[in-house]
């Protein structure tokens, strides 16, 4: 049997001497063997799928030493009863794997999450301010300090640093960059240290779920805790590009938008269906908490801090560009809180926590430096003798 090509093609011309013409069964027989062939199972990769898929039907060619020998695996849990993937279940209607961007009231009602707005009145300190932020909602915590006084402290025991006085003048600035970078500037003053990325991730079932961007990440000099810096607006355009990407008819390599009536009116509405009440208790800002904290966790795990603790983190929020006040938030998200996110399959008994905010006048940058380093203070994010006096100041929203 000899092999020729056609010309310009590359598939092989099998040529048939007489000697196979004449012997028909040679070549009826290696045809039937290909074919016979081509169904026969490979006891090698049968043996690989039993493995891979656990222990395998009666009948099937998956002996029991294969199965005795190599453990088999789950690809799946069956969630418990009053777990959150349990609950989760009874919503099916409601499209609540989203992003957190995506977020509405119902995922902070299923998650038992709340914002609360504790404003202080004019004349007193932040830090003598009693909130709603403990592991339970009716908890009664102190925003600023538990135990610290700081009416000791004297008008002339604490200098404002020049730098971090003329950083808080640009917190009301027009561009958002410059505002950032005002903020940054205090931070880094008052013992900060930034981290080099800005985002963090949402954990859920052991894995990353996804990226949660901030506009500044911060580490207090102990190394564990976190502050957060965001802009509302910039919140705000996240959520308008989620809304404008998850179209599929998006063009993305077309540089001007294609101008399309029916198609812009369904991103409103499902932009109006998705966006909060309030700017400044934004689901997202709940999700970028819970965020912080597995962070914390996972950080203090590497040290060998294996204590089943709540997890206390800040952020520093700016409504929009030349701002009238910022807003500080705190929760205390409780571990019980955290495994459940972390094993959503079992059922773990956890009553949520208390998103809670008070607002900081930007009107005076010498008085909007003095509140914010009151604040950092009271918290534990610095130590107590860089606290500068806080008398007089306005703390309500203009």
């Amino acid at each position: 049997m000899t092999t020729n090509s056609l010309p310009g093609s590359t598939f092989p011309l099998t040529e048939i001497n007489s000697n196979t013409l004449q012997d028909g069964t040679d070549l009826s027989r290696g045809i039937s063997k290909r074919k016979a062939g081509a169904f026969e199972p490979n006891h090698a990769s049968t043996k690989r799928r039993c493995l891979e898929s656990g222990p395998s039907p009666a009948g099937s060619e998956c002996t029991s030493d294969d199965n005795a020998s190599n453990p088999t695996r789950h690809s799946f849990h069956v969630p418990a009863h009053e777990s959150l993937i349990d609950i989760l279940r009874r919503f099916q209607r409601q499209r609540l794997y989203v992003s957190s961007i995506a977020w509405t009231k119902l995922h902070l009602a299923i998650l038992n999450v709340k914002f609360i707005n504790r404003q202080s009145q004019r004349g007193q300190c932040f830090a003598t301010q009693q909130m709603d932020a403990g592991e339970n909602p009716g908890d009664a915590q102190d925003f600023g300090e538990n135990s610290r006084t700081h009416s000791t402290i004297k008008d002339d025991s604490h200098a404002i640093d020049k730098i971090a006085l003329s950083a808080a003048a640009q917190l009301r600035a027009a561009n958002a960059k410059i505002q950032q970078s005002a903020i940054g500037t205090i931070l880094r003053e008052c013992g900060f240290d930034h981290e080099r990325v800005s985002w963090l991730g949402l954990h859920y079932g052991g894995k990353s779920a996804q990226r949660i961007k901030t506009s500044g990440l911060y580490v207090a000099k102990s190394g564990m805790d976190l502050l957060a810096c965001m802009n509302l607006g910039a919140i705000r355009r996240i959520r308008e590009k989620y809304v404008h990407d998850k179209n599929p008819l998006t063009l993305t390599r077309k540089r001007t938008p294609v101008v399309n009536g029916p198609v812009a009116g369904l991103r409103k509405i499902k932009l109006k269906r998705i966006e909060p009440e309030l700017d400044i208790e934004d689901a997202y800002i709940a999700s970028l908490l819970i965020a912080m904290a597995q962070e914390q966790r996972r950080r203090k795990g590497k040290i060998g801090n294996l204590e089943e603790l709540a997890e206390e983190v800040h952020a520093v929020a700016f409504p929009f560009i030349r701002a009238r006040v910022a807003y500080f938030y705190k929760a205390v998200v409780p571990y019980a809180f955290l495994e459940q996110l972390e094993k959503p399959h079992e059922a773990v008994a956890c009553e949520g926590f208390t998103v809670s905010y008070v607002s900081v006048s930007l009107a005076v940058p010498e008085k909007a430096l003095h509140s914010l380093v009151k604040l950092f203070c009271s918290n534990g994010l610095l130590p107590c003798a860089k606290a500068p006096p806080c008398t007089g100041l306005a703390t309500s929203i203009d």
